[in-house]
C-alpha cells in the first residue's frame, strides 16, 4: 500500500501532452486577439496618404517656407548643393543647424493659408486657360467646344 499514494503523485503532475500544450497556446492567443480588436488603433495608410507640412522659419532672413522641401529648393544655391537633391533639407540643416527653427502655429497657420490661396488661384488660372484654348481650337475648326463640367468641391472621382 505505499507505492499507492506514489503513483497517485506521479498521475497528478503527468506531463501534459503536446497536442494539450498547442491546445492551449491557440486558446491564450485566440484570447489575446480578441482583446486587441476590440481596441481602437490608428490604421496606417500604405499609399498616397496625406502628408503634413511643418513650415519652417529662416532665422536668418525671418523668412518662413511651407516645408522643409521648400527650404531646401530655395536655398540649395546658396549652400552649393543641388536643389533636385531629395535630401537637400538635410544637407542644409546640417550646414546650418542652429539657423532654422520650425515656425509657430499662428505663422504656420498663415503660410498655410497664403500657400492654399496660391494653389487655388493657380488652378483656376489653368482652368480659364484651358477653357481659352479649347474655344480658340473650336472657333478654328468651326466645331462646338465641348463642355466639360468643372467636378464640384469635394466631390470624389469615380471611373473604372
Amino acid at each position: 500500500m505505499a507505492g499507492e499514494p506514489e503513483k497517485k503523485v506521479a498521475e497528478e503532475v503527468k506531463p501534459k501532452s503536446r497536442l494539450e500544450l498547442l491546445e492551449e497556446q491557440v486558446a491564450a492567443l485566440t484570447a489575446m486577439t480578441e482583446e486587441l480588436k476590440k481596441r481602437p488603433f490608428a490604421k496606417r495608410q500604405l499609399f498616397g496618404g496625406k502628408t503634413e507640412r511643418n513650415p519652417v522659419k529662416d532665422t536668418k532672413t525671418g523668412k518662413i517656407y511651407i516645408s522643409k522641401s521648400g527650404v531646401g529648393k530655395a536655398l540649395a544655391a546658396e549652400f552649393g548643393l543641388d536643389p533636385a537633391d531629395k535630401f537637400v533639407w538635410y544637407k542644409i540643416r546640417s550646414q546650418a543647424p542652429e539657423r532654422f527653427v520650425d515656425a509657430t502655429e499662428e505663422e504656420s497657420a498663415k503660410v498655410v493659408a497664403e500657400y492654399e490661396a496660391e494653389v487655388a488661384a493657380n488652378l483656376a488660372k489653368a482652368e480659364a486657360e484651358s477653357a481659352a484654348t479649347a474655344a480658340a481650337e473650336a472657333k478654328k475648326t468651326g466645331t462646338a467646344a465641348p463642355a466639360i463640367p468643372a467636378p464640384a468641391k469635394g466631390a470624389k472621382k469615380t471611373g473604372k
